[in-house]
């Protein structure tokens, strides 16, 4: 640190320049500068005293420069000295401090070099000055300040300067910095053309030519010579910088791999706009982002060493360096290289498309918003508050910043990656408990990106699962995640996993099937949706009826008031999970049927035995009536009886919900005007008779409170050890119980199974009962249901709870059926013993009112999954989205 300062003087006036060291102390330096740069006088560094003195008689009038700085002795120490000039208008004191003189001899100088500085991390904003010196120190040669990049200090060398002194330092500040000597424009010293030349190569650890022993990484085997490290931007703008781009001053190591984002704030309301609101990703969330990505979360000194590997970071160092333009200074230290106002961000409008408004696609924003400079650089994030995200692979993306869970998640989706490993896998497994990964839905921001382990888990496929042994030797981390990710019984010392959740293990050599990568939180693990089908071009609001009759499938659903159906034949096995459409499946197209009334409501059921199976229907009208209707199928020919009307009234939309009972008869569900919730019996020939209050054991009335959409529903199920008839009916906070009715008595009891109670409810929850088998030696009950207000679509089942008291069955683990985004008026479940191995469903979708069927509604699907090696896909991704977004970039780095 110098103290450098210029005074106007006349021609021929005397210029008097005294500064004082501090007793004890090396006597400072002081040096004359005329108006043309060349040093007119100097005096200290004498023994004896501590001021240092110049009087000078000016020949020509202009600004002259007076350089104050320590002597060769006082290196790397600061002290603190008074200056004192003298002019023809008067004296000038002040106090200043100066320190930190590092002399470098210049050695084997080639006409040509340059002497270059660049900034560094948590640098001032103050311009470097280079200073070369003779041999005694007491003459100022060559002089530069602030001409390189970013306020770098770029001096020109030539032969003769060989044995000199060459000195980088600030005028009132001070810093560290980077000093090179840069023989970039000596002929062919540049032969890959990355603005460095070989010497400086060869000091930096970077790549010169295909012949170059670098550490760390083999220079032959690299796609671009420029980019030695691999991320897509050149090792001279990582070391040095440009005009515009500070790069090594906000972090960039041409060594390690970087990830430059630019992140700007996505306005999405007209009031936005008017507001000129100016949000930003807080600072918290930039470091826990640049947390995830420098992979800090790994501990372990082998698995430091592989990470780096895998990434062929040529440092050695695990991880991707993140740096983020987010319009905010640094806060404290070590933020200077992870965040900072740098200035990219910018806050973008909202636009109007057709009547509403909506925020700007980040795909389309980058091409005005993003400085040209930047391309090949920094990739593009437009940020809001609140929400998720939706990113595929490329240079942009967009995202909530308020989380560092999504933000990461979603850039880790622009830089090829997806819910179970390398972005567009078919299918894309979410929430797989062997891939402990950020990107996987069932783990949160705790979790970083995963390594391809097998010890973390072993392969699975859902529709034959091991349970006995079948993780023998993987990490005690596998097995926690098993038990608070998962919920599920394990036996650490065995390596057994109870995937059925029925609380035994399968014996040695047998499989059973399960939802094994269902997770107990998270945004939802979408395993439900695979081979999902439009089941006709009929749209609906209301729930469908999903229903098998005489070999076929049916699907009730209520469409511009009209009560319509369509049926399918094939067998809906769907054996390769494909994103929709199965290759044994296909709908009709749907049929009127013909209801003498408005319809609100449909459901149906197979009533009768199976050597005489009727299909019933019922149907809710506008008017608080209810109808009827059978189709006893003869030889593939549906025989339809004429609708007929149901005694007695219901509120309008509370019902129907038909159950069938083991030996073939019917019960039918539904809510009186009062609220009371009813029950009607049946049989194939029908419903008949008057319906009966829900009366409980105590004598009370069940009834739903006033201003609710619930609509009661039945199953026949073993639950508890208890064969029998269980009920959902929403209490008097709108949220559901399970009831099971008492045969002897007619009252309907509460039980205590459910874990949670699920509601507000809207429509009818959809239950379906899977015997034992395959998928649990209990049975399994599955309920689903749409949440209110947010139409959300979520699931519940039944499980065996082990502890070390016993094992308890519980109807529970409430979760999203596909994600946290899908929405549904309305679902229906069937589970057909012999037919197809899944619980099966159908759901009105609330964003386009379409009908369409899961056939894979359990989340059984027969596919392989493991573990993936996240930074295996990183490693090249980090280099291809960036180079040259939308191919405007000249000359591109190869990745």
């Amino acid at each position: 640190m110098v103290d450098e300062s210029l005074i106007r003087v006349s021609s021929g006036d005397v210029l008097t320049v005294r500064v004082t060291g501090q007793p004890g102390r090396p006597q400072p330096m002081l040096h004359l500068l005329g108006p043309n740069g060349a040093q007119v006088a100097a005096a200290g560094n004498e023994e004896g005293t501590v001021a240092a003195v110049v009087e000078h008689r000016t020949a020509t009038a202009g600004a002259y420069r007076v350089i104050v700085r320590p002597s060769n002795a006082a290196a790397g120490q600061n002290d603190v000295v008074t200056l004192a000039v003298t002019t023809p208008a008067g004296p000038q004191v002040r106090t200043l401090t100066i320190g930190g003189w590092r002399p470098r001899v210049l050695t084997s100088v080639q006409a040509g070099e340059h002497l270059v500085s660049t900034k560094m991390p948590e640098s001032s904003s103050a311009a470097h000055i280079l200073y070369v010196l003779s041999a005694d120190g007491r003459t100022v040669l060559r002089r530069a300040s602030g001409n390189g990049f970013s306020g770098g200090a770029d001096l020109y060398l030539t032969a003769g300067l060989t044995g000199l002194t060459a000195v980088l330092a600030t005028s009132g500040v001070s810093e560290s910095a980077s000093l090179a000597r840069n023989d970039l424009s000596l002929s062919s010293y540049d032969s890959d053309g990355d603005g460095l030349g070989f010497k400086l190569e060869a000091a930096a650890g970077t790549c010169s030519s295909r012949q170059a022993i670098v550490r760390g990484v083999d220079c032959r085997q690299i796609p671009d010579l420029r980019d030695t490290d691999g991320d897509g931007i050149g090792d001279g703008l990582e070391l040095l910088g440009s005009r515009t781009l500070s790069l090594p001053r906000w972090g960039a190591n041409p060594r390690h791999k970087d990830l430059f984002v630019e992140v700007d704030f996505m306005r999405r309301t007209p009031a936005e706009n008017a507001a000129a609101t100016r949000l930003h990703m807080a600072p918290d969330v930039a470091r826990r982002f640049a947390a995830h990505y420098g992979d800090r979360a790994t501990v372990d000194a082998e698995l430091k060493a592989r990470h780096a590997t895998t990434l062929a970071n040529p440092d050695g160092l695990p991880g991707i360096a993140a740096h983020l333009d987010i319009g905010v200074t640094p806060q404290r230290r070590g933020d200077a290289t992870v965040f900072g106002d740098w200035g990219g961000y910018s806050a973008v409008n909202a636009v109007r498309v057709g009547d509403k408004y909506q925020g700007q696609q980040a795909g389309q924003a980058w091409k005005t918003q993003m400085r040209a400079e930047r391309r090949g650089i920094f990739r593009y994030a437009l940020g809001y508050s609140g929400g998720g995200g939706q990113t595929g692979p490329g240079f942009t993306a967009s995202y909530n910043f308020d989380s560092a869970f999504v933000a990461t998640h979603e850039t880790g989706h622009s830089l090829g990656l997806g819910h179970g490993g390398v972005y567009g896998l078919e299918p894309d497994v979410n929430c797989k408990p062997n891939y402990p990964s950020i990107m996987n839905y069932a783990f949160d921001s705790g979790t970083g990106f995963a390594d391809g382990r097998i010890d973390e888990g072993p392969l699975l496929n859902n529709l034959s699962l091991r349970e006995s042994g079948v993780a023998a030797g993987a990490t005690p981390e596998f097995f926690d995640r098993m038990t608070t990710v998962f919920g599920y019984f394990v036996d650490r010392q065995h390596g057994d996993v109870d995937w059925n959740r029925d609380g035994e293990i399968a014996p040695p050599g047998t499989t059973v099937s399960a939802y094994a990568n269902l997770a107990l939180r998270g945004a939802g693990c979408e395993y439900t949706r695979w081979n999902r089908t439009r089941i006709s071009e009929a749209h609906s609001t209301q729930a469908p009826a999903l229903i098998r009759h005489a070999d076929r499938w049916y699907t009730f659903l209520v469409a511009g008031a009209q009560v319509r159906y369509s049926t399918s034949t094939s067998s809906w096995l769907c054996p390769e999970p494909v994103p929709t459409g199965c290759q044994d499946g296909k709908w009709g197209t749907s049929q009127a049927a013909n209801l003498p009334a408005r319809g609100v409501t449909v459901d149906a059921v197979e009533a009768g035995t199976a050597a005489r199976p009727v299909l019933l229907v019922v149907a809710g009208d506008n008017n608080r009536n209810m109808w009827q209707r059978r189709s006893a199928t003869e030889g593939g020919r549906e025989r339809w009886t004429p609708w007929t009307r149901l005694a007695g009234q219901v509120a309008v939309g509370s019902g129907p919900s038909l159950v069938r009972m083991a030996d073939g008869a019917v019960r039918l569900f539904a809510v009186a005007p009062d609220g009371r919730y009813l029950m009607w019996r049946g049989s194939s020939a029908g419903i008949a008779g008057l319906a009966a209050p829900i009366a409980t054991s105590d004598g009370r009335t069940l009834s739903r409170p006033a201003g609710s959409q619930f609509r009661p529903a039945a199953i026949v199920a073993k639950l508890a050890g208890r064969t029998g008839l269980y009920a959902l009916f929403a209490g008097a906070d709108d949220r559901a119980d399970l009831w099971t009715l008492n045969i002897g008595t007619r009252r309907w009891q509460k039980t205590t199974l459910l874990d949670t109670r699920p509601g507000p409810i809207t429509s009818a929850p959809a239950m379906a009962w899977v015997p034992p088998g395959r998928t649990g030696t209990q049975g399994t009950l599955h309920i689903a249901y749409i949440a209110r207000p947010s139409k959300v679509v979520r699931m519940m089942t039944s499980h065996i709870q082990v502890t070390s008291t016993g094992k308890t069955q519980h109807v529970g683990h409430d979760v999203y059926f596909d994600n946290v985004w899908r929405s549904a008026s309305g679902i229906d479940l069937l589970y057909e013993p012999g037919v197809t191995i899944n619980v099966t469903a159908a759901l009105s979708y609330a964003n386009n009112a379409e009908i369409w069927f899961h056939p894979k509604a359990d989340g059984i699907n027969n596919n392989n999954y493991t573990n993936y090696d996240d930074w295996a896909v990183l490693k090249n991704e980090v280099c291809r989205g960036v180079v040259s977004p939308g191919g405007l970039v000249v000359n591109p780095i190869r990745c």
